[in-house]
């Protein structure tokens, strides 16, 4: 009977070892799967950020509205500014000249 006993306790454990295992290993991989999850999950949102950044880009080189635009606009101003300078120079100039002449 003793036997009996000692097999049983033995059987008992083993059950319980094959259950911990099992549960050991779903949770291995449980945690694989997750990962796989969340590495999948990763490359869609670096993708998601690329094609922001490669919109963003097209942006600013878009003649219309882009950088380039605000160059054209901010070229126009310089031209437009050295003119004026230039003439208000020359004005200034012949002023002095007939105030000076006289």
């Amino acid at each position: 009977m003793e036997t009996v006993g000692a097999l049983a306790q033995l059987i008992a454990t083993v059950i319980i070892a094959m259950g911990l295992i099992y549960t050991i290993n779903d949770s291995i991989q449980a945690k694989k799967d997750n990962e796989v999850k969340v590495k999948e999950a990763i490359k869609v949102e670096i993708a998601l950020v690329k094609e922001e950044i490669t919109h963003v880009k097209d942006s600013l080189v878009n003649p219309a509205d882009g950088l380039r635009a605000i160059k054209g606009a901010v070229d126009e101003q310089k031209l437009y500014c050295a003119a004026t300078s230039s003439a208000l120079k020359e004005r200034v100039f012949s002023l002095e000249k007939k105030t000076n002449g006289k």
